[in-house]
């Protein structure tokens, strides 16, 4: 009789935990695949709001009147803006659906140097924006990374890096 109430346990402590084991739940949630997450109750992520949707700007360059060019998050990419005086109004110069990473301000004429991928490649492009049409053109080589730009005084050369072959490179204006 013991040997049957053994037998019995035995088997119950092997079946129960399996019975109760389920298959995880995955589900792909944007690029993320999630497994036994619940979701977040909507309550709860519309009062997370106000910590996660922050806004920072970083200092890019200064311009001729003496306001400065910042780089800020506007919808879900950093663009470049102009803010002309202290505590003043900040206007948005770039609209692409990819992030701006830097710019500088041409001397003499007051064009703008920026860099920006496409596509999230990270092969930085260098783009000339104008001021006054707000028109702009790349003046780099396509499918190459550059960085670091920086003009000469009279804003007639630009010098960079590009990393794809690792040289320096001269731009003329």
């Amino acid at each position: 009789m013991r040997t049957i109430l053994f037998s019995i346990a035995a088997v119950a402590a092997f079946v129960v935990p399996a019975a109760a084991q389920t298959a995880p739940q995955r589900e792909m949630r944007g690029a993320l695949q999630v497994e036994n997450v619940p979701e977040t109750p909507a309550d709860v992520s519309e009062r997370l709001r106000q910590y996660v949707n922050t806004r920072a700007a970083g200092f890019a360059d200064w311009t001729p009147e003496g306001g400065v060019l910042i780089l800020t998050r506007f919808d879900d990419t950093a663009q470049l803006h102009r803010v002309d005086q202290p505590m003043g109004a900040r206007t948005q110069l770039t609209f692409f659906e990819e992030r701006v990473t830097g710019a500088s301000v041409r001397p003499g004429d007051g064009q703008i140097l920026f860099t920006r991928d496409v596509g999230g490649n990270e092969n930085f492009g260098g783009y000339l924006l104008d001021n006054t049409t707000g028109l702009v053109r790349q003046i780099t080589q396509a499918g190459t990374r550059n960085e670091g730009f920086i003009w000469s005084d009279d804003g007639r050369r630009s010098h960079g890096r590009t990393c794809r072959r690792r040289s320096r490179i001269t731009m003329f204006m």
